[in-house]
């Protein structure tokens, strides 16, 4: 049986392929047709040629037993008492030619084979193949025990020493002819590793370069050194199933993590940075699913104390909270549109209630402020602006505190041109004397 290496065909068809595809596309196909066939006349030839000498080996064999047989009955000082019985005889000469005279019978000439026969001691014959049954090597004892045989027990003749060498050779050839026809046998080691299966080895590194570390053979954690000092700067760790539960980071590059990443499901649920690398965590993010952003808290002046939270949708800042030591409630929260600010409340003076209320127009720019300078449930001054210079255009206020507008004060260029009163006397403003700070056109940034 010739392996798939071999194949005449392949070969044939793929030489006159090659041969054809010079002349361009018509004559690569055309070649491949002519070598196909080829191929196919030249294996039939091979395949005749192994029968031919399938069947001259096995006519030797028969005769071969045939003498043996002949042997054992005749012989007084046989091998009866031994383990097996061995004749060698040559069977890699060339054939005779037909009417030519038979080989004489004697030693094979050197170079020759032999082929080896009722060697009940050898490796066991092929089961398969174009020489199934056949005895394919000697066994231990077939120097001695050809010996015995051919020179009645006499040891270290020049005639035993050239049968030696002689059945050495004829081994190798016989081995060598065995693989060319069947291929070779397959060692015990490849057996044994084919009927037992080993588990493939872990490799070292995944494709993004992290050196993975198994325990128990399970992978435990990936590193890796990213500025290559000998030293992981990004570990994650798995937990028993395989699952990524956590991730720390030395995104400075300094020696120590600066950045953790907790995980959950497989995905990223909070995230903790230190900033000032002071060692202590001043930033936390908070995920709800995958790198969706829901709102970050930050420890900004770095006194273990979180004053400033900002609150996300669809990975777009919409509001944003300022608070003193102590939390609650905040201080300032700022409402955020289109990435955009569009409202500020803030508590001036810390009461807990917030007095001053600013509005923006799309572009950012100051529309309006409200402010309650004596704590009561409404608002008392109202200012309303330019957008685009800044300059007070209109001044609204609750003199009385009842919640109603009882004066509008109206302004051009920053001059008051006049003043409108409801229910009240023609008089100056009794409210608290307030300065309201000249708006900026510019687009005011948290």
């Amino acid at each position: 049986m010739l392996s798939p290496g071999h194949d005449p065909v392949l070969n044939s068809t793929m030489a006159m392929a090659a041969i054809g595809a010079m002349a361009g596309p018509i004559g690569l196909g055309v070649g491949a047709i002519v070598g196909y066939f080829h191929g196919l006349h030249k294996k039939k030839k091979l395949e005749e040629q192994v029968e031919s000498e399938v069947n001259r080996q096995a006519q030797i064999d028969q005769e071969l037993e045939r003498q043996i047989e002949a042997m054992r009955n005749g012989a007084q000082n046989g091998m009866a008492g031994s383990t097996g019985l061995i004749l060698v005889k040559e069977h890699l000469a060339s054939e005779p030619q037909t009417g030519s005279p038979a080989r004489p019978a004697g030693p094979a000439p050197a170079g020759e084979g032999l082929i080896i026969l009722t060697d009940n001691l050898g490796p066991p014959a092929p089961s398969t193949g174009p020489l199934a049954g056949k005895t394919h090597g000697p066994s231990a004892a077939l120097a001695k025990a050809a010996e015995v045989h051919k020179n009645g027990g006499s040891k270290g003749t020049k005639a035993n020493r050239a049968l030696e060498e002689q059945i050495v050779t004829a081994r190798e050839r016989q081995r060598k002819l065995l693989e060319s026809l069947q291929g070779p046998a397959a060692s015990p080691k490849e057996t044994h590793a084919a009927s037992h299966p080993v588990k493939p080895t872990p490799p070292a590194t995944d494709p993004d370069g992290f050196r993975l570390v198994y325990a128990g053979g399970k992978l435990v954690r990936k590193e890796r050194d990213v500025d290559q000092d000998g030293k992981p700067d990004i570990i994650r760790y798995y937990d028993e199933h395989g699952r990524l539960i956590r991730q720390e980071e030395d995104s400075r590059l300094d020696g120590r993590p600066d950045t953790w990443t907790f995980f959950t499901g497989g995905r990223a649920v909070r995230k903790e940075s230190d900033t000032n690398g002071n060692g202590k965590v001043d930033l936390w993010a908070f995920y709800d699913g995958p790198d969706n952003l829901v709102r970050t808290e930050a420890d900004t002046d770095h006194n273990a104390h979180r004053d400033r939270v900002i609150l996300y949708e669809k990975g777009e800042m919409v509001e944003e909270q300022r608070y003193s030591p102590g939390l609650d409630p905040p201080r300032m929260i700022a409402i955020f549109a289109n990435g955009r600010q569009r409202r500020k409340e803030e508590d001036t003076d810390g009461d807990g209630r917030m007095d001053r209320v600013t509005e923006y127009d799309g572009s950012g720019h100051i529309t309006k402020v409200s402010r309650n300078p004596v704590g009561a449930g409404t608002f008392a001054l109202v200012a309303i602006y330019q957008p685009k210079t800044g300059e007070v255009l209109q001044e609204e206020e609750d003199v009385n505190g009842d919640g109603r507008i009882d004066v509008i004060s109206h302004y051009t260029k920053g001059r008051l041109v006049r003043r409108e009163f409801f229910d009240l006397p023609e008089v100056a403003s009794l409210t608290p004397q307030l300065s309201l700070p000249q708006a900026s056109a510019k687009q005011e940034t948290p």
